[in-house]
């Protein structure tokens, strides 16, 4: 028999999908300075997941995709030099309520509107995530990433985090929704965000953190908007991925890939997508 064993295939470039963000130092030797004055970014970047098997005369053979994704966030300071010990926060979105251009207001708490959009009308909820994206024009790392709706009134969206180095941009590249869509022929399909029981200790050490997305089959050829954020002063990065389809050659060029942590993988409480 065929004994299955689980390969994760991650694309690690530096050139390709990096986003330049901030993120705290929670380490024991971060120091007292605020988040972006410690120079630190994120970038996200996420493959396919594939599932290979192991025949009994010790060959590989590919039994194909999973529906599954794995993503890395990479952090390092004002001196590239990798950060680790950090919360992270992540959101991913499928069913778009809204995707455009609006402003993000440093206020108490903190807003971000859209005079062109009316987002009781567009169906936005508490508890929909935004998620800015960076631009040719505005790409700061305080309002980077994804953001908690906390309450809707017309165009203004009141957030629930906290940036203390925020100020107020406009011309932001936005989209506003959830994790669940309606698809004909299908019904509801999701996507959610589940992490590794444990981080590897050496990825860790270098920065990098792990977890995957799990989607349902009717999301295949999808694009889905994640963000990844810092806990407590939040800053954060964001970045696009498009679900391959089954036919769709997923195999990465040579010298471009990363082994991930195992295959024990674990859905946060309640919900809540920060590290366990």
């Amino acid at each position: 028999m065929m004994k299955k064993t689980i390969l994760s295939t991650l694309f690690i470039s530096l050139s390709l999908l990096l986003i330049t963000a901030c993120g705290s130092n929670t380490k024991p030797d971060g120091g007292s300075l605020p988040a972006s004055e410690n120079g630190t970014s994120l970038s996200i970047s996420c493959a396919s997941y594939i599932e290979n098997g192991d025949t009994e005369d010790g060959e590989t053979t590919t039994i194909g995709l999973t529906n599954k994704a794995i993503c890395v966030v990479h952090t390092v300071d004002g001196n590239g030099e990798p950060i680790s010990g950090i919360t992270y926060d992540i959101a991913a979105i499928v069913n778009v309520k809204a995707l455009s251009t609006g402003n993000i207001l440093s206020t108490e708490p903190i807003t971000f509107t859209d005079s062109a959009i009316d987002f009781s009308i567009e169906s936005v909820q508490p508890n929909d995530k935004l998620i800015i994206f960076p631009s040719s024009v505005a790409s700061d790392p305080s309002y980077l990433g994804n953001w908690k709706v906390r309450e809707v009134s017309g165009t203004t969206l009141t957030l629930d985090n906290i940036a203390y180095n925020l100020e107020t941009t406009d011309s932001l590249d936005y989209v506003v929704g959830n994790e669940t869509a309606y698809f004909p022929g299908f019904g509801s399909g999701s996507v959610h965000v589940e992490f590794p029981r444990e981080q590897p200790v050496e990825d860790e050490e270098k920065g990098v953190f792990y977890f995957f997305l799990v989607y349902d089959t009717a999301l295949m050829g999808e694009r889905i908007f994640i963000g990844a954020s810092t806990s407590g002063n939040r800053v954060g990065a964001a970045v696009t991925y498009t679900i391959p389809k089954e036919d769709d050659d997923t195999t990465p060029p040579d010298g471009n890939t990363t082994t991930p942590p195992d295959g024990n993988i674990t859905t946060p409480p309640d919900g809540n997508t920060t590290t366990p």
